[in-house]
């Protein structure tokens, strides 16, 4: 017996060892090495090389590519192939360090940082798309420092068509070859496919840079997954990331489960999001205007014969460059914190825009903010929304103005203990940054009725939920009522006599104007009305030019002083006031009213008939 367990002892160890040291083996297998490659993110940088809002500046791009180089310098030695540096888009528009340039500043910080890929945001279409992606699929070349460069970065989209067929211009995916390393300094090479891809971003971009020109397109989930798997089972890659300006966690959960893609990077909504779906597919994006950035390991092993196996995300965070905006500030403590060679780029860019960017416009005397609605007015009204709006409406001598929401990119508070704050010649390109034109559009009444039922239904994205010139009580997605100069001319169905067919002119820029929103069901009134005699006036004034000229006068004829409109237009309440001498029903409730007071007279006139009918014949009895 006990020869018996000596000997089934031996078979138990020896198992052991062969399970231990068995290539694949199992659980008791040794760990097998794993090799890295880090993967940064940017997105909706929208010109934000450096905040220049006020003082001291925060060098955002340049805190960003010391991350990227510390990275990519692990050895010891600069190495861009030992990390993995992309970008959801949205790159150019919306800051004046870029929009001054014409975009060049930051093609040339991008190139200057050694970007691998970008994909293609709408507001890329702002200045015409020949203006920020090159015919062969790239970022344009630049001109700075007095000489031309090329800038190679390859721009990814792969579901962008023109009249149906997918443009030429941008690259459907890359394939980026990088070098993964071990803890122990081990190297392997790796390939990386990038495909671009996009959410149907054509209702945010002005039809007639987009639509007008047969852009399209198409959201296909499937089309995607069908890519990727493609790439890695004829070995063209080793892992798959899509690059997309779309929010991160709604891509990937279209994606769906078994999805071929490793990781999902995305943007356009400018909020920081990270996480994982339920079938494991690891997604991440940063906030916009530098204010964030994505990190993320592509973690891989080696198979028997040498090559990179793709095992899984790591270390997947999103980092916050402005939780401390100290070690932003170009001073010699924060040297250790900020790329150089992207500071000095930032230094020049601002010498090369200070004297216009430092002109005094005038000043203000009450904040002009964006979020910090105005009370009462169900959060559709504020002072920076109210002072673009009456701007608009200025430019143009309309009663109306009309601002969306997404269009304020800036805010100018007035510091605690201040009275004013001064706005200069930058400030002013910083609120109207996209260089829309003014439309001018004369409307009855009854159909300003209707363009104000679309602007309130609930929907976070609504169009015109900014407005100056004009009273609108409503709740519930409906209109109640609509004052002008403190008087009803339209409440709770009825009209002032008259006033249904009375005009008025109402102001916007060319993007509110051709957005083909559907919000609630309710379709913008202002695409159709631009086809018709409806729009008195278009593309003859820039917005930006026209809010200089305003402010000029306004400051010369007011020593200075700017004025904000800080009523709320949009007031979030029942009407309970009436319209005097009021006549004209209007549609739904009132409608239904004033066919109730029909059978209501015509039962008066039966009544009266058969009542008289039967004096009649009582009296010939």
């Amino acid at each position: 017996m006990k020869n018996k367990l000596t000997l089934l002892s031996v078979f138990v160890c020896a198992a052991i060892i062969c399970a231990v040291f068995a290539p694949g083996g199992s659980a008791f297998a040794a760990k097998q090495a794993e090799y890295r490659l880090p993967v940064f993110e940017t997105s909706d940088t929208h010109g934000y090389l450096a905040d220049v809002s006020e003082e001291p500046y925060q060098y955002r791009l340049a805190y960003i590519s010391d991350k990227v180089r510390d990275a990519r310098s692990a050895g010891g030695r600069y190495r861009s192939e030992t990390a993995l540096l992309l970008d959801g888009g949205d790159i150019y528009q919306g800051n004046n360090m870029s929009n001054l340039l014409e975009g060049q500043s930051l093609s040339a910080a991008y190139d200057l940082m050694d970007y691998d890929a970008v994909a293609l945001g709408n507001h890329e279409f702002d200045w015409g798309i020949e203006a920020t992606v090159d015919a062969d699929g790239t970022m344009p070349d630049y001109n700075f420092d007095g000489k031309a460069h090329e800038n190679a970065i390859p721009v990814v989209m792969s579901n962008l068509l023109q009249n149906g067929k997918r443009v030429s211009f941008t690259k459907e995916y890359v394939i980026i070859e990088k070098t993964a390393i071990g803890a122990d300094g081990a190297e392997i090479p790796v390939k990386i496919a990038v495909i671009g891809f996009a959410e149907n971003y054509a209702s945010s971009i002005m039809q007639k840079k987009f639509a007008g020109l047969g852009y399209s397109i198409s959201v296909d989930y499937e089309a995607a997954n069908e890519l990727a798997q493609r790439l890695e089972k004829e070995g063209e890659c080793d892992a798959t990331i899509l690059l997309c300006h779309a929010a991160a966690d709604e891509t990937a959960k279209g994606l769906g489960n078994g999805s071929a893609i490793d990781l999902v990077l995305g943007g356009h909504t400018h909020n920081s999001l990270k996480g994982t779906t339920d079938s494991g597919l690891t997604y991440m994006q940063p906030a916009s205007y530098g204010r964030a950035y994505s990190y993320a390991e592509l973690i891989f092993t080696k198979d028997s014969a040498g090559k990179a196996v793709f095992e899984k995300i790591g270390a997947a965070k999103v980092v916050s460059t402005t939780d401390d905006v100290s070690r932003l500030a170009n001073t010699p403590e924060n040297a250790g914190e900020l790329d150089s060679e992207v500071t000095a780029l930032t230094d020049r860019v601002i010498d090369a825009i200070s004297d216009i960017l430092e002109e005094k416009m005038g000043y203000i005397n009450v904040s002009a903010v964006k979020n910090e609605y105005i009370e009462g007015s169900g959060g559709k009204s504020s002072t920076a929304g109210n002072w673009m709006a009456s701007l608009t409406a200025r430019m143009v001598d309309a009663e109306v103005g009309l601002q969306n929401n997404g269009g304020i990119r800036v805010e100018f508070p007035l510091k605690k203990g201040e009275d004013r704050r001064y706005i200069t010649a930058g400030d002013v390109y910083s609120m109207f940054p996209f260089e829309n034109t003014i439309r001018l559009f004369r409307l009855t009444y009854e159909e300003f009725l209707q363009l104000m039922e679309y602007s309130v239904k609930n929907d976070d994205d609504g169009l015109l939920l900014r407005m100056s010139g004009i009273d609108v009580y409503y709740s519930d997605s409906k209109v109640n009522a609509i004052e002008k100069d403190g008087t009803a001319i339209y409440a709770n169905g009825v009209w002032k006599k008259g006033w249904d067919k009375k005009t008025v002119t109402v102001a916007c820029n060319d993007y509110i104007a051709t957005s083909e929103k559907t919000i609630g069901g309710m379709k913008n009134p202002l695409v159709e009305w631009s086809g018709t005699d409806r729009l008195i006036a278009s593309e003859e004034i820039i917005d930006v030019e026209g809010a200089f000229e305003i402010l000029k006068a306004e400051a010369e004829e007011n020593d200075g002083l700017l004025s904000i409109d800080t009523k709320a237009h949009f007031i979030n309440a029942g009407y309970t006031g009436s319209v005097t001498d009021g006549e004209t029903a209007a549609s739904g409730e009132a409608g239904e009213q004033s066919e109730f007071s029909k059978i209501l007279m015509w039962a008066a006139i039966i009544v009266m008939f058969a009542g008289s009918a039967y004096m009649v014949l009582k009296r010939r009895k």
